[in-house]
This record gives C-alpha cells, sequence and structure tokens, in this order.
C-alpha cells in the first residue's frame, strides 16, 4: 500500500521548500518524491511561515496526482512526471483539496476565503461558494464582505501578507461533503460550516488553527492542530464526541523530543521578539481508510491509528527537522477493494 503526501518547509528557499513523496507504507520506503512550490521561485515572500511554500492538499486522480500548491494544481502521473498545472485567477493561498466529479476539483483557496471548482482539464473555474458574503455568516461572525471580484487575478495579491489578523478572515482551508452539501472549516474561527445552507455546524475554540476534514457517518473528523489532538464532532448536534491525544503514544513523544530539548532556546526567540517558525506535533494532514486513520505532524512525520480501539498501529518519520511539516495525506486505494470514506 503506498502513501503520497506532500509538505511544506518553513523559511526554506522557494525552489527547495517542499515536496511531494510517494512512500511504501509497508516497508516505509520512498517510492519516488519531487520538489513542489509556488508557479515564480523568484517571488518575494515575506512570510517566513508557510505561506507561499511547499505541497498542499492530495487527490488521486485514475491516472494522476492533483498536488495543490500556493497558487496552482500539479498535475501528476504515477510516477510524479509532471503532466501539466492548472491555474487561474482565483487560485490563491490553496489548501485543503476534495475531488467530487472525474473532471474538476474543489479547492479551498484560503487566501479569499472562497471555495473554488477547477476544471481539470484547462483549470478554468466551474463553480464556487463565497461564504463571506453570505448574509447568515455575516450576521453569526460579525464579519464584512470579503470584497473579492471573481473576475479578478489574485495569485500575487497575499504574497506579502500574514492573513490572520485582517478583519473577518475566515482562514478557510479544508472541504467536504455531508448529505450531498459543501461543508467548510472556518480555521481562525474554530467552525465547520454548511456552506449551502449558510449554517454553522460545529463551533469549538479548540478547533481554532485547525486542518482537515473526513466524514465518517454522520462524523467529522479533524485535526485540532495547535493541541496535539485529533477531535471527532457529531454533525447533528455539533457536539464533540471523541478526542485523541497524538501525545499519549510514545512512538510520537520519541518523534518529537529532539525537538522539545530545544524549547528554552525557544522561549528566549520568543522573549526576544522573535518567536519560533515551526513548532512540534504541529498537526496537519489526515485520511480514513476503512477504520484506518492516518494523521501527519512536525517534525514530517505520519501515524496509523485504529479509529474504533484508538491504538496507534504504526508510523513513519520522514524528516527530523521542526520546519519541515506534513500538509497534503492521501492512502492509495487504486485498484484496491478497501473501503473509503
Amino acid at each position: 500500500m503506498n502513501l503520497v503526501f506532500s509538505t511544506v518547509i518553513r523559511s526554506a528557499p522557494l525552489n527547495r521548500c517542499g515536496e511531494v513523496v510517494v512512500l511504501d507504507w509497508d516497508t516505509k520506503k520512498i517510492v519516488t518524491s519531487t520538489y513542489v512550490g509556488p508557479s515564480d521561485p523568484t517571488v518575494r515572500d515575506k512570510n517566513p511561515r508557510g505561506n507561499t511554500r511547499g505541497g498542499r492538499g492530495i487527490r488521486l486522480g485514475a491516472e494522476s496526482i492533483y498536488v495543490a500548491c500556493y497558487d496552482k494544481i500539479d498535475v501528476f502521473d504515477n510516477d510524479l512526471a509532471l503532466k501539466r498545472r492548472l491555474s487561474n485567477g482565483l487560485t490563491a493561498g490553496l489548501h485543503e483539496t476534495l475531488l467530487t466529479t472525474p473532471d474538476s476539483v474543489w479547492v479551498a483557496a484560503t487566501a479569499l476565503d472562497a471555495a473554488i471548482e477547477v476544471g481539470l482539464d484547462k483549470g478554468e473555474v466551474r463553480g464556487s461558494y463565497w461564504p463571506r458574503e453570505n448574509e447568515n455568516f455575516q450576521r453569526d461572525f460579525g464579519l464584512p464582505p470579503g470584497g473579492i471580484d471573481p473576475s479578478g487575478d489574485y495569485r500575487e495579491t497575499f504574497t506579502s501578507e500574514r492573513l490572520g489578523p485582517h478583519p473577518g478572515h475566515l482562514h478557510l482551508n479544508a472541504l467536504a461533503t455531508y448529505q450531498g452539501e459543501m461543508l467548510a472549516l472556518f480555521n481562525r474561527l474554530g467552525a465547520i460550516a454548511n456552506l449551502d445552507r449558510g449554517t454553522v455546524l460545529v463551533r469549538d475554540p479548540e478547533l481554532q488553527r485547525g486542518h482537515n476534514l473526513e466524514i465518517v457517518g454522520d462524523q467529522v473528523v479533524t485535526n485540532a492542530t495547535r493541541h496535539g489532538e485529533i477531535h471527532v464532532y457529531d454533525l447533528r448536534t455539533g457536539d464533540r464526541a471523541r478526542t485523541i491525544r497524538l501525545r499519549d503514544y510514545e512512538w510520537v513523544r520519541e518523534s518529537i523530543k529532539p525537538t522539545l530539548a530545544s524549547r528554552g532556546l525557544r522561549k528566549v526567540r520568543k522573549t526576544l521578539g522573535r518567536p519560533d517558525l515551526a513548532n512540534p506535533l504541529f498537526v496537519r494532514g489526515m485520511d480514513i481508510v476503512g477504520n484506518r486513520l492516518f494523521v501527519g505532524f512536525s517534525p514530517a512525520a505520519i501515524v496509523c491509528i485504529d479509529l474504533e480501539s484508538g491504538k496507534m498501529i504504526d508510523g513513519y518519520q520522514h524528516s527530523t527537522d521542526v520546519r519541515e511539516c506534513v500538509h497534503g495525506l492521501r492512502v492509495d486505494q487504486r485498484g484496491s477493494s478497501q473501503p473509503s470514506h
């Protein structure tokens, strides 16, 4: 069984700022890999964290691997040879992706607080959601309109800006479908919303800076990134049904030990007004296959957990550099009879 995952390397040069990897999970051997990043590696990115760096959400087509980057979707064959690039004026600050049809992919255009449907042939815009313009969300969250022109080109607009402090910014970074309707994670607000109905399904302050949405029945599984946890919510009630703490696993604690050892130095940097570029156990990247939950974190590593029992099954350490974090993650089931959610 292969896993396909992407990484972001914070503060790295833009021509070596992340990669996409095909991993044989059974042997923990890398099958193939390649660097990924923004369209223009010479762009002046003043944000030393992720921003334009590395690979983002991943989806697997019948014969292609789709990898979102800051301003485009790279289309690879199964050996990671680049076939084409898909981009348009609204592919800005891309994060997670969602395949709902064979000929298009939905992307979380996080810089725009929008969900954009992109054609897989020419990269054109086929559909969109703009929650900042929704009256229900404006009322519920006190949001000003986003003011984005759907015909504009925003691919270079946000390269030097930090999006979090902007008034009303949602940091919409993950998508899923539930009962045929589109859900999105509003990272900055710690909320999961139904974009078709304009309703809020989950609100939890511990989901602020969260990532990923995976639907299992009437529940949604997501990463509480800054807490080092996986949260499971009941979509019918909005209540948290379960919490999985990654620090409870000895393998995880051992994998982050080298970065925890430098905690004193990090505190000194913060006192001097120089906060860390990266932190250990920054949880990002998720896929679910049958009863197995695959989750990524920093320094770049992936764990497999039995979703029913909570027992850790296996793990893979890709890097010991805390700046490198897993972002996108998919289990390759093409040609497999295993069930998937």
